[in-house]
């Protein structure tokens, strides 16, 4: 194999086990945003001093999911058109397009 060839199998390496990684960090953040993310905001209508700490859960749980699409269509060698990965971007559209109006919020103000 030639050092050209080597090094973008490695390059391609790397950038999959980053991926990887960042997707199983990704979903071990959402168990544990989601762990107690009803029972918080739940609790709002009793004491309106965990609003934030609702909001905070919330505003995570969708960055996250966000994170998680952005890593899934990353993945090196993955075609953007598998049933699998189209599925799943289907279904958590809503969270891309409450972070993007949230993130907008300036010009919608």
């Amino acid at each position: 194999m030639s050092n050209v060839r080597r090094h973008m199998h490695a390059a391609t390496d790397t950038r999959l086990a980053r991926c990887l990684d960042g997707l199983a960090l990704s979903f071990a953040m959402l168990e544990h945003i989601h762990a107690d993310l009803h029972l918080v905001c739940a609790g709002v209508k009793a004491d309106k001093q965990s609003l934030p700490l609702a909001f905070w859960r919330c505003w995570s749980f969708v960055d996250t999911v966000h994170r998680i699409r952005e890593a899934a269509q990353a993945v090196p060698g993955q075609s953007s058109k598998t049933s699998e990965l189209r599925l799943f971007l289907d279904a958590t559209a809503i969270a891309e397009d409450f972070r993007h109006y949230i993130q907008h919020l300036r010009s919608e103000l």
